[in-house]
């Protein structure tokens, strides 16, 4: 049999209309050993024709076999058996390939080695082409380190290359079901040992209905094909390991079903939907009965299928659901799911409110009231909210002018800057400041005898997230992090708030974080709210800056000093007693600190320690006598690793601060760790061990190349012990770029500026302005490439004097956030979290009038008291140049926006086709332009003015058709 790189199989039924393309795209590929196997499906049009055609023409690349018809799995399966190439890609023959399709991807697959390649698609509708990019971030990996990919993982065939052994193992598609793809697509990706990305558009998939958006009774065998996935997971003994992506795929899957019946016109189907609800929870009480808890499933569903699941999360909701609205129209299934979500919201709220400790607080209140006696509780208001304690605080209470709290990495840990912070507010000139130290309460025992040894009883523990922990974000008067404080914390006026962050960026961090870049609203918002941020050197200070993208705005102050954690290495006589306690005069001590290789959102950590366990095991075998290797791992990866069998190697000891044994250390093994920059103050030898440098760094961005600093690595055991045994280098050049401003008094110096307002020798820097206008674009809805596109273009024309920030609620990105990579570096982003800090008066008041659409009076106060507290909690006390709205779905978010600035412009049109399908949008606009007297222009589209017969209005900017950005400014560039 003759062999070929890559076999093309395309199941054929009734497709002469768009076969011909199909096949030239195919027969026309610039890799030539290719074989082309059609399977004719027993069509009854003129598709076995034209197939005899192009067999004809080319009959070393096209082979034609004729079958009864009996489906599409069929198909494929017996040109499987038909084929004979090193890979499969299956085509659909109404869908056709780009030319170098099979040559970018067989290339792709031969030098990474791997099993499976994902591609992405265009998606054709109309002759209109569109890009699909929706693929695993990773470009080579195994699904076993990367498991939340299999969650983005298409359930289709044709977009996936496949190594030939890898389709027999998993025994071909299903026969005689429809949904046949889905279970197929993650098999594969279960079972293949290697899987790469290509990121280009390879395939034109074409959209022409059918089948998934109607209801039949083969939909029914979407429980049979999730079935099979379950079962061949479980056979292999894999379900465990991935059972929650295989419970998000099966309830993603199964509620895709349940949305159609949003849009279902048809009558007479009620049985069939009614079967098809009872076969879905049988099916997912059985093999998933929390599945609503799955965190994919709270967090990475779409929003709509979001809002769906709120109100129809349980068997009884969703047969409600078919059977009072079955027949009535599309009208009332939306007025349906319009009011159950709005009664389940009352719920929550009163649910929140019936299971809190304020009820009985309120409830007495209100029976004060009742008697008259209303002014003695008026400052007992309190929130039904999850932020309701820490508001209240906020509102009863004044800020306590000497009161401390401090928090380091949200109350998990308390070292490094804290720990140094901490220790110089033993200084008797603070004694008249009560100290407070956020912690988890399952930290307290440990720190609290970390301070015993260092005989600091000056501060007060607070359990994390408490009522008094609360109370003191809110009255605090002088507060300090090294990550950030909650997203309802709100920096009042008279606090002053030091951020320090946790360390020198060595890996990315803000909005050039792949995948990730809608996620650093809370940092970003805790940076730009802070009185001070503290850098260690003008490295870290720009890179923080530009990258979380205030670097022209930010409001406060600035310190480059270096770091006060570092005062520990200028200790000469702590590095003497503690080698002296531990009895290591005679030893070199090395202390071993690696980075976490894993994610936050996942955190796999199996392979890490089976290949640093292998690692310890070679390097104790070669370690001399005089040597101890002391191993600080982070607490998932330490969990797992016993280190009492060990000879020369040891457990950092938990007695001393991190810091200080450091302090007594010779030499630091670390790897991509930010601790190379603080430990180069000692002048200490400095060693990477870097046994994993190409796999760790191919889906990670470094801001320094590694190869570049100066500092030895290592790749193996023998090669860092030989290391290890060489004299002292050189590191004055590593130290003078790094940490050129540490110094013995800097904490002395920080907690004076912070503290006491007690200026140093150091310079405090505050961001000059540039001279740009500022300029805040909101939208509330999912920034798309349309917009992005337009922005580019904007800031093209007016860069020079104008500066754009693009805010938007973070949730709305999470599913395509890698399209805010895609904006010019000139414009930045806030992406904001809109939970709001109500009290409950506040909430009764603002849901009045919102609506009853009131603008004065005691209730309109009160939500405009709201509405500044929110925007001081979102922009601080910043004050932009001009607001540009271009969506704003809430009422409460406009009231926020507008204390932005008083110079406001109004851009509505952009999705004019929305104004007359879609009821919410609607309203939107309408709420807005009877506000229209709030903003300076008003840009709207031809057909929305003269539908609202607006175009006489003296600030209404009628633009030609689609009201684009661009028009926002053409009526003042006038």
């Amino acid at each position: 049999m003759e062999s070929y790189k890559i076999s093309i199989i395309v199941p054929v039924y009734n497709v002469e209309q768009y076969l011909r393309q199909c096949m030239d795209s195919l027969v026309n590929q610039t890799l030539e050993e290719i074989e082309i196997i059609a399977v004719n499906d027993g069509s009854p049009d003129g598709s076995l024709a034209i197939l005899e055609e192009y067999q004809k023409a080319y009959p070393k690349k096209v082979k034609v076999f004729s079958i009864e018809n009996q489906g599409v799995s069929h198909a494929r399966n017996y040109g499987f058996s038909k084929s004979a190439g090193e890979y499969l890609l299956f085509v659909d023959s109404d869908d056709y390939i780009e030319r170098e399709t099979c040559e970018l991807l067989y290339a792709k697959a031969k030098r990474d080695e791997n099993d499976l390649v994902f591609f992405a698609r265009y998606n054709e509708q109309d002759g209109i082409r569109k890009e699909n990019i929706t693929l695993p971030w990773n470009q080579n990996f195994k699904l076993i380190d990367r498991k939340y990919e299999m969650t983005k993982i298409s359930p289709f065939p044709w977009d996936k290359l496949i190594r030939r052994e890898l389709f027999a193992q998993i025994g071909g598609f299903p026969e005689g079901i429809r949904f046949e793809d889905l279970p197929v697509a993650h098999m594969l990706s279960m079972s293949a040992q290697s899987m790469g990305v290509a990121r280009k558009c390879l395939y034109n998939y074409r959209i022409r209905g059918g089948f998934l958006s109607t209801l039949t009774e083969e939909t029914l065998d979407i429980v049979t094909s999730l079935k099979l996935l379950v079962d061949y997971a479980r056979q292999r003994e894999l379900l465990e390991i991935y059972r929650e992506e295989i419970e998000y795929i099966c309830v993603r899957h199964c509620y895709y079903r349940f949305l159609t019946f949003k849009r279902f016109k048809e009558t007479g189907k009620l049985d069939l939907q009614v079967r098809l609800i009872n076969e879905i929870f049988d099916f997912l009480d059985k093999e998933f009965p929390s599945w609503s808890e799955n965190r994919y499933v709270i967090y990475s569903m779409t929003k709509e299928m979001k809002d769906f699941l709120r109100v129809c999360d349980t068997r009884k909701k969703m047969l409600n659901f078919v059977r009072q609205t079955d027949g009535k129209g599309m009208k009332r299934k939306k007025k349906w799911l319009r009011v159950h979500s709005h009664r389940r919201k009352v719920k929550e709220i009163w649910k929140g409110f019936w299971g809190s400790d304020e009820k009985l607080a309120y409830l007495v209140s209100k029976c004060l009231q009742v008697k008259k006696r209303a002014p003695k509780i008026v400052k007992k208001k309190l929130s039904v909210l999850s932020y309701r304690y820490y508001t209240a605080y906020l509102l009863r209470h004044k800020v306590d002018d000497k009161t401390i709290l401090i928090e380091s990495k949200h109350g998990e840990d308390l070292a490094g800057n804290m720990f140094q912070i901490l220790k110089e507010l033993k200084d008797p000139k603070y004694k008249m400041y009560p100290v407070y130290v956020s912690m988890k309460e399952e930290y307290i025992p440990k720190y609290r005898e970390v301070l015993l040894q260092y005989d600091m009883k000056h501060c007060m523990f607070v359990k994390t997230g408490t009522k008094t922990y609360k109370r003191l974000l809110a009255t605090a008067k002088f507060l300090i992090t090294d990550t950030s404080f909650p997203p309802y914390y709100i920096k009042r006026e008279n606090q002053v708030y030091l951020n320090t962050w946790h360390g020198t960026p060595l890996k990315a961090m803000g909005r050039i974080v792949p995948n990730r870049e809608y996620g650093l609203g809370n940092v970003q918002r805790n940076f730009f709210i802070a009185d001070y941020l503290l850098y260690q050197q003008e490295f870290s200070r720009d890179i923080f800056l530009r990258d979380y993208m205030i670097e022209h705005i930010y409001p406060g102050k600035i310190l480059t000093w270096g770091y006060p954690r570092n005062v520990a290495f200028f200790s000469t006589e702590r590095y003497e007693q503690i080698r002296k306690e531990m009895g290591l005069e005679d030893k070199q001590v090395v202390v071993y600190m690696p980075t976490w290789r894993g994610m936050l959102h996942k955190k796999e950590n199996a392979k890490q320690i089976q290949i640093l366990v292998q690692h310890l095991m070679k390097l104790d075998k070669i370690l001399g006598e005089d040597q101890i290797f002391y191993v600080k791992l982070h607490p998932y990866v330490k969990e797992g690793i016993n280190l009492e069998g060990f000879a020369h190697i040891k457990e950092f000891p938990s007695r001393y601060e991190t810091y200080d044994f450091l302090n007594a250390s010779d030499a630091l093994v670390t790897d991509y760790s930010s601790i190379m920059f603080d430990y180069a103050v000692s002048n200490k030898k400095i060693i990477l061990f870097v046994y994993d440098k190409e796999e760790y760094l191919k889906d990670r961005g470094l801001y320094v190349d590694l190869d570049e600093i100066g500092l030895p690595q290592a790749k193996g055991v023998t090669r860092l012990q030989k290391l290890l045994r060489e004299p002292e280098y050189d590191l004055s050049e590593f130290r003078a770029k790094f940490c050129p401003y540490d110094r013995k008094d800097n904490a002395v110096m920080v907690c004076d500026e912070w503290i006491r307002g007690v200026r140093g020798e150091l310079p405090v820097q505050k961001i000059s302005n540039n001279g740009k206008e500022k300029v805040l674009v909101f939208t509330q809805r999912a920034v798309d490439r349309a917009l992005v596109k337009e922005l580019n273009a904007q800031v093209q024309r007016d860069g020079e004097r104008r500066e754009y920030y693009l805010s938007f609620p973070g949730y709305v990105m999470r599913q395509t956030s890698s399209v805010l990579s895609e904006l010019d570096p000139r414009i930045y982003y806030f992406p904001i979290e809109i939970k709001a800090n109500y009290t409950i008066l506040e909430l009764i008041a603002s849901q009045i009038v919102f609506r009853y659409d009131i603008d004065k009076g005691p209730l309109a106060k009160l939500t405009n008291r709201l509405a500044l507290r929110e925007y001081q909690k979102i922009y601080g006390s910043y004050e932009f140049d001009k607001l540009v709205i271009l969506s704003c779905r809430t009422k409460r978010l406009y009231w926020i926006l507008r204390c932005t600035s008083d110079h406001r412009i109004l851009c509505l049109g952009r999705q004019e086709g929305l104004y007359n399908t879609d009821e919410s949008f609607r309203r939107q606009v309408d709420y807005l332009l009877k506000r229209r007297a709030d903003f300076e222009r008003v840009v709207l589209s031809e057909e929305l003015a003269k539908k609202k017969g607006l175009k006489k209005d003296s600030n209404i900017v009628v633009c030609d058709g689609r009201a684009d950005f661009e028009e926002i400014w053409r009526e003042e560039e006038r």
